[in-house]
């Protein structure tokens, strides 16, 4: 009982939260964690600390690029690929995002990407919730055919920004449509300097740099015995670019600040704060007692370890927690290995409720509010692509395991 009370007040934070928008979001958190942990006396669970680092550094890397006007670079290079026909971003942008995440070994890459992806979407025309979603909904096994069912999927989602009422309306006002398409329309045409393509080769450099330390970790320092971790590598990479970029290139660090980029990034930190840590607080206090209920329908129905591993990965907001909670007992209460390896791709259900830290920042980067937090919460612009892709996987793996007889 006192699980569906705390779960309705986490939703109606949520709720009240999406209506008011931007750093609403993380400060409705604050009441959640107040009513959890005086009320309801919860331990306060753990703020994603690594996770709000991780976006600081590499949103002042990003804005520190803007302001040195090297992001224009990578956008007229997008512009060029994409002109002919610039809807392929919705495939493009999951599978750069997806090699990004295999190679570095953690999705928090992904938010050096969002600013970008969302850029290039808008000053196309292009709905930015169609890749910008998209990019956060990505599993490792069979992820391929996921991440092309998510792309095409999004393709076609929602209506064409022209066709959009709504979008339409609120860019009538001048100051609206200024804030969306910032400065340009386009940036074709428009000659670069050599100091923003020494920023921008820098910023890129250190994505090249933290791709490979992630792909060979042995490349990595050891602190006490073990490799730097991942987290850490983005870190620092982040805030060594931001500081060449200004070394190296004529960059106003006062203008950092003031950037679009890193106005959105620091409302993404406070609202990963508050809607995280309540998440988390909730959770945390249950996740036993909801990990030992959701194993007795195992035992049943083996197929049905796949919507375990959904459902609990939500609960510990963690691919690699669930897995490590579930699949001991479901081999342990005689769950075929095979099902096992097919369904594992189930291991992603951030998406389930909008909040997880990638979720919250790609929605404060589009700056055109298409990507959003629905009315009821649960209808958000990331539950689609999520169950797409991971129900695509999920089946593409069982095909692939029946094909090879582990099932």
């Amino acid at each position: 009982m006192d699980f569906l009370l705390q779960l309705a007040i986490v939703l109606a934070c949520l709720f009240y939260g999406a209506r008011k928008g931007g750093i609403a979001l993380g400060l409705l958190g604050g009441i959640g964690m107040v009513v959890m942990t005086y009320a309801f006396h919860l331990k306060p669970g753990t703020p994603p600390v690594d996770v709000m680092l991780t976006i600081i550094a590499v949103v002042a890397a990003s804005a520190t690029l803007q302001a040195s006007g090297g992001l224009d670079v990578l956008l007229q290079l997008a512009e060029r690929i994409l002109r002919r026909n610039p809807r392929f971003i919705s495939i493009l942008a999951p599978f750069t995002t997806c090699g990004l995440t295999m190679l570095c070994g953690t999705g928090h890459v992904c938010y050096t990407m969002l600013p970008i992806v969302y850029d290039v979407a808008i000053k196309n025309g292009i709905r930015p919730e169609r890749p910008m979603a998209a990019s956060l909904s990505i599993s490792i096994p069979s992820t391929l055919a996921g991440v092309l069912a998510i792309g095409i999927f999004s393709w076609f989602r929602g209506k064409d920004l022209d066709k959009d009422e709504k979008f339409q309306a609120f860019i009538a006002v001048p100051e609206n449509r200024e804030y969306v398409y910032g400065a340009s329309a386009s940036l074709l045409g428009k000659k670069l300097l050599p100091s923003q393509w020494t920023a921008t080769g820098i910023f890129i450099a250190a994505i090249v740099v933290v791709a490979l330390l992630g792909a060979f970790e042995s490349l990595r320092p050891l602190v006490a015995g073990k490799p730097i971790s991942m987290i850490l590598t983005i870190q620092t990479f982040m805030l060594f670019a931001g500081a060449l970029i200004i070394i190296f290139t004529p960059t106003d660090a006062a203008a950092i600040g003031k950037s679009e980029v890193f106005r959105a990034g620091m409302i993404a930190v406070v609202a990963v704060f508050g809607i995280a840590w309540m998440a988390d607080t909730m959770f945390d206090a249950h996740v036993a007692e909801l990990k030992a209920s959701l194993a007795d329908v195992v035992k049943s129905q083996p197929w049905t370890y796949a919507l375990v591993l959904l459902v609990v990965s939500k609960f510990v907001n963690s691919q690699a927690a669930a897995i490590a909670a579930l699949v001991p007992v479901a081999l342990s209460i005689g769950v075929h290995p095979g099902y096992v390896v097919a369904f594992s791709a189930a291991c992603y259900g951030y998406y389930i409720l909008p909040t997880y830290p990638s979720d919250l920042a790609a929605i404060q980067f589009d700056r055109s509010g298409t990507t959003h937090i629905g009315k009821y919460v649960i209808n958000h612009s990331f539950i689609l692509p999520g169950l797409i892709g991971v129900s695509t996987s999920c089946a593409v793996g069982y095909v692939l395991t029946l094909g090879k007889g582990l099932i």
